[in-house]
Formats: C-alpha cells, sequence, structure tokens
C-alpha cells in the first residue's frame, strides 16, 4: 500500500467527473432523489441532484440550503442570499446543508470526519486533553491510554497530480490519548515519538510530520518498515543558527561602510574634477583682463604721448589750408575711446596699435589728394 499510486487514464477522470457532478447546478423546487445523497469515490465529498445551493428533501424536492458550514459558499450570486451559520458550541451544519442541529452526544451516529458533529466531552475530561472523534461513523471520545486496545481508521483520498497521474493520501485516524497513536499491525496505543525517532506514519510524531528523505511516501498502514524519521512540521518557521545572524550582521555592516566610502570617493573624484575646471576658469579670465589692461595702457600711452612735431600742412584743392577738421590727431584734453573688452582687442599689444600718430611724410606722401590715416 506504499504510496497507492494509480494510473488512470484522462477519459476516466472525465467519465468520473460528470457522474459526481450530474445535477450539482440543479435549483430549489426541482425533482430529486434522496437515495442519489452519497460521497464522491475519489473525494468522499458529499454530493446531491440539487447541487451547491439547495438539498434534496424527504419529498424528494430541492429545497434551499437551511445553513452553510463555509465563510464564504459556493454557489451564490450575491450575498443576501447565504445561509446562516450554526453556533459552534452546541451546533452543527450537516453535509445534507438542510438545517443547524444540536451536536450529538456519546455513540451516537455521525458522518465521516466530522468530529464537529460530536459533543464536546465533560470538562473534567476535557482538562486532561480529551477530544471528541467521529470514528467510524460513531461519536467517540479520544481517551484510550498507552498499552489499552484501540480502534484505527483508515479513509484514502485520491490526489490529482495531473489529468493523468493520481495516488491515494490515507488518512489514518484513532481513539487514542492525543498524546498517543494506535498501531495499526497491533490496533493497540503507543507512544508518539519525538523529533528524530524513525517513523512510518505523521500520526506517531508530535509534529505530525513524518519526513521519508528516500522520496516514497511511508506506509501509513504498517509500521514494520520504518521508513521515516520524525521531524518540524513544514509550517514552522526555521530558526537560524546564531552564526547566521553573526554573518548577515557583519554583511550589512561591510556593504554599508562599502557603500559610505565609495560614495565619499565619487563625491571626491567629481569635486577635484569641478576644481580644476574653476581653476583654469579663473586663470583665464585672468589672462584676458591683464591683456585688456595692456592694451588699454598702450592706447593711453599712444594718445596722451609727447607731441610730435607739427607737419607741414599741405594745400587744398582750393588753394587754401588744410582744415582743423579734417586733421586726424587727438590734441587737447581728447576722450580716451571705448576699448573694447573683447578677447581679440588684446592682439593689438603684440601687433601694431589700432592707435597710432600721424606721421608727416605719410601726409607728404598723400599729395593733393585728400589724406587717409594708416
Amino acid at each position: 500500500m506504499k504510496g497507492m499510486r494509480l494510473d488512470i487514464s484522462f477519459a476516466a477522470v472525465a467519465l468520473l467527473g460528470l457522474w459526481t457532478t450530474s445535477g450539482v447546478y440543479a435549483q430549489a423546487g426541482k425533482s430529486c432523489s434522496i437515495t442519489r445523497n452519497r460521497l464522491a469515490q475519489d473525494t468522499n465529498q458529499f454530493i446531491s441532484d440539487c447541487g451547491y445551493t439547495a438539498y434534496c428533501g424527504t419529498d424528494n424536492v430541492c429545497h434551499p440550503n437551511g445553513c452553510r458550514r463555509d465563510e464564504y459558499p459556493f454557489g451564490y450570486k450575491s450575498k443576501s442570499e447565504w445561509p446562516p451559520m450554526c453556533d459552534e458550541k452546541t451546533q452543527f451544519c450537516p453535509d445534507e446543508l438542510d438545517g443547524c442541529q444540536t451536536k450529538l452526544a456519546l455513540g451516537s451516529a455521525c458522518q465521516l470526519n466530522r468530529d464537529d458533529e460530536c459533543a464536546d466531552p465533560p470538562d473534567d475530561l476535557k482538562a486532561q486533553g480529551v477530544e471528541s472523534i467521529c470514528l467510524k461513523y460513531t461519536c467517540q471520545y479520544k481517551n484510550v491510554t498507552i498499552g489499552q486496545a484501540c480502534i484505527n481508521e483508515n479513509i484514502v483520498y485520491t490526489v490529482y497530480k495531473s489529468p493523468v497521474l493520481n495516488y491515494g493520501d490515507i488518512i489514518s485516524r484513532d481513539n487514542c490519548h492525543p498524546s498517543a497513536y494506535c498501531n495499526a499491525a497491533t490496533a493497540v496505543c503507543r507512544d508518539k515519538k519525538d523529533i528524530g525517532k524513525a517513523c512510518a506514519a505523521d500520526k506517531e510524531c508530535n509534529s505530525f510530520h513524518c519526513s521519508d528523505n528516500s522520496g516514497e511516501a511511508p506506509d501509513q498502514l504498517y509500521d514494520d518498515e520504518q521508513t521515516g524519521v520524525c521531524a518540524a512540521p513544514p509550517s514552522i518557521p526555521t530558526q537560524p543558527s546564531p552564526w547566521v545572524y553573526v554573518v548577515v550582521a557583519l554583511g550589512l555592516v561591510i556593504g554599508g561602510l562599502g557603500l559610505c566610502v565609495g560614495l565619499f570617493a565619487l563625491h571626491a573624484q567629481g569635486r577635484r574634477r569641478r576644481n580644476v575646471g574653476v581653476r583654469q576658469y579663473h586663470e583665464t579670465q585672468a589672462l584676458l583682463r591683464d591683456d585688456i589692461l595692456e592694451t588699454y595702457e598702450a592706447a593711453k600711452d599712444t594718445i596722451s604721448g609727447p607731441p610730435s612735431r607739427p607737419a607741414s600742412r599741405p594745400a587744398s584743392r582750393n588753394g587754401g589750408a588744410w582744415s582743423k577738421s579734417h586733421s586726424p590727431l587727438v590734441t587737447g584734453d581728447a576722450k580716451l575711446p571705448h576699448v573694447s573688452s573683447h578677447p581679440s582687442v588684446s592682439s593689438s599689444v603684440h601687433g601694431r596699435s589700432p592707435l597710432y600718430p600721424i606721421d608727416s611724410k605719410d601726409v607728404s606722401a598723400a599729395g593733393e589728394g585728400d589724406y587717409a590715416p594708416r
């Protein structure tokens, strides 16, 4: 029985699904047959001819559900159509969902796996950890102690891994005290095992998790072959060792320091590059200023220097003297012309000054025509 893996065809699954879900969407008021109320062969789910929102009454007519087990029931169009939920302490909603009923006393008939249908044990037994259980369709107490005979119930549920592959998952239940389990081979209660002990089924472990490293599901019916080991349940968070915290803390600190150092170096590099640019800019401006000042001084010396020898005035074409208004010389308190700050002005320092005196030779060479300065 180990694994109980079954390979069935997709067609068989489809036919089984059609058979188990026939008439599930029948509406209230439709005819039904109460004899067709049953449990699905693969999932053990209760089904009838009236679907999810109605139940088949004793009059073979579908009626709206009188209660619900799920907080969010399936098949309803709006929340206003939901039936009420039963009081969990004193009532239960049966598989038929026909209405709330009072919880059942010890020894009463109950439905498969419906422990909630059985009334709680007395307070003195509850203080000892005793629980109620629906075992083999009968309400019982889980109060059988170690070494005593017990009742074991194994129910197979089909688990579908794919449309063509499924296997049976065996759920084993018994009436042993919660601190013990019922050995399937001897039908005697045994003490549950701690983590690390050999096991063959989940029910043998206090953690209810029998881990099998071989990859095969451990035998849940007979424990003559101990193939698994009791382990912590997967739902429990992993508790890292102290060294893990140390490594993580060091990694965070080193990473933070490395990030700070990298950002500081990057900022320093950018600052140095920016300072070089600013220094070059100021040096260029200083050179340009010096050129402008030199040009200014050269122009000032040219204009306000010692007066040259008076040049002979050529006769005009009309026989008169040259008009003072045509003289290119700047005399007296003439104002200094505006000197442009454009860099091209600096070229006058190394070349010919744009402001220069007029030589008498230039005047005589002009002849009788109009004089044009150099």
